[in-house]
C-alpha cells in the first residue's frame, strides 16, 4: 500500500511536466513510472557552523543543521526530491524546514548543461518580520558551464506564499579549481530584493570534500565571508535592517546510500 500512494504521488509530479514531457514518457500508470525510474538516493547531512548566515544575514551563532532528503531521477532527465531540515543556534528557536521540488535537464532538448526548476519551502518559525518568511515557491534557471572560468551558474527567484519576502532571488556562481592536488570548490553568491530593486549582500564560500575512507561518507570543512550591501540609505527593512559583514567557519558531514 505504501509503495503504491509513493508511486501514485510521483505520477502527479511527473503530470505537471507534461508540457516538456508527455504523458506517454511518463505515464500516470504505478507499473510505468517504475520502468521510467532511472536512480533514486537517500542523503543525510549535518552541518555545524560558528554562525548560520542566511540570505544575507546572521541568525545567530553556533549553528547546527540536520537534513534528510530523497532523490528520484526518471529516465527523461527528470529529478524530483523532497526532504526536512531541523536547525537551531544559540539566538533562535529550532525550526524544522520542508521542502519539496522537481527540476528538468533540458540536454536531451538540445540545450546542454541547462535546467529548470520549481521549489517549495515551509518554514515553521515564520514569521511577520519582512525576509523571516513562512512559506515560499522558488523558480531556479540553472546552467552548466565546460569553462576555467565557471562551472556553474544559477539563478532563483522567490514567489512568497505566506510572508512578505519582498521578492528575494540569488545569483550563484560556481568554480572548482584544483590548488596541489585538492579539488577546492568556490561559491560566490548575491542576494537581492526585487520588489525594492536593492542588493542585500554578497558571499564567498571555499570548501573542499574529504572522503573518510567509509563509503560514502563525506566530510567537507568550509569557511564564508558575508558582505552586505544594505544600509541606511537602501529600502531593506526587516531581517535587512542592520545587516553586517560577517566570516563563518564550519564543516558538513553527508552520508548518501
Amino acid at each position: 500500500m505504501t509503495k503504491h500512494i509513493i508511486l501514485t504521488l510521483l505520477a502527479a509530479v511527473a503530470t505537471a511536466t507534461a508540457g516538456v514531457t508527455t504523458v506517454n514518457q511518463l505515464s500516470v500508470d504505478a507499473g510505468n513510472i517504475e520502468n521510467n525510474l532511472r536512480a533514486s538516493s537517500i542523503s543525510l547531512d549535518a552541518a555545524f557552523t560558528s554562525q548560520e548566515l542566511w540570505r544575507g544575514v546572521t541568525r545567530g551563532d553556533d549553528s547546527t543543521r540536520v537534513s534528510a532528503f530523497s532523490n528520484i531521477n526518471f529516465s527523461s532527465n527528470i529529478n524530483t526530491y523532497a526532504g526536512v531540515t531541523l536547525r537551531n543556534t544559540d539566538d533562535t528557536d529550532s525550526e524544522y524546514i520542508f521542502t519539496g521540488g522537481v527540476s528538468k535537464d533540458f540536454s536531451d532538448l538540445g540545450l546542454p548543461g541547462t535546467s529548470v526548476g520549481v521549489v517549495f519551502n515551509y518554514y515553521t518559525e515564520g514569521t511577520n518580520v519582512e525576509g523571516d518568511i513562512t512559506s515560499e515557491v522558488g523558480v531556479i534557471l540553472s546552467q552548466r558551464f565546460d569553462s576555467f572560468l565557471l562551472d556553474k551558474a544559477a539563478i532563483t527567484q522567490f514567489f512568497t506564499t505566506e510572508g512578505e519576502g519582498q521578492g528575494y532571488g540569488e545569483l550563484e556562481l560556481v568554480k572548482t579549481v584544483n590548488i596541489l592536488g585538492l579539488d577546492v570548490d568556490l561559491t560566490g553568491g548575491l542576494g537581492y530584493l526585487a520588489d525594492e530593486s536593492e542588493l542585500t549582500h554578497a558571499q564567498l564560500t571555499i570548501s573542499t570534500d574529504c572522503n573518510t575512507g567509509i563509503s560514502n561518507l563525506v566530510v567537507t570543512p568550509f569557511v564564508t565571508s558575508l558582505f552586505s550591501l544594505t544600509d541606511d540609505s537602501n529600502r531593506a527593512r526587516g531581517i535587512y535592517s542592520g545587516a553586517e559583514d560577517e566570516v563563518a567557519v564550519g564543516f558538513q558531514i553527508g552520508y548518501k546510500f
